[in-house]
């Protein structure tokens, strides 16, 4: 016998499967409050942890992380990306 999909059924998990991990809490970067942004257009973010990882080539390099952001370090966000973002660190 066929099992019939409902369509109410395929929205509901479509939806549960594009908005995991969209949470706020433990996130690594949080959004700086009077949202500035660079002058090339991108949005600037603050560390809001005590520390985080930093990969020059991302990170699945083999060896850890080149360097440890430490919190309140400014970024500008070029692009988000499904478990990790690709930043500039300002200087």
């Amino acid at each position: 016998m066929k099992r019939a999909t409902s369509p109410l059924l395929l929205l509901v998990v479509a939806l549960a499967l594009t908005t995991a991990g969209c949470g706020s809490t433990g996130s690594t970067i949080a959004r700086v409050k009077n949202k500035i942004t660079t002058p090339e257009g991108g949005k600037a973010y603050v560390v809001a942890t005590e520390k985080t990882a930093f990969y020059r080539y991302g990170p699945q390099q083999g060896n850890g992380p080149d360097a440890e952001l430490p919190k309140d370090t400014l970024v500008n966000l070029i692009r988000n990306s499904f478990g990790y973002s690709k930043v500039k660190v300002s200087t």
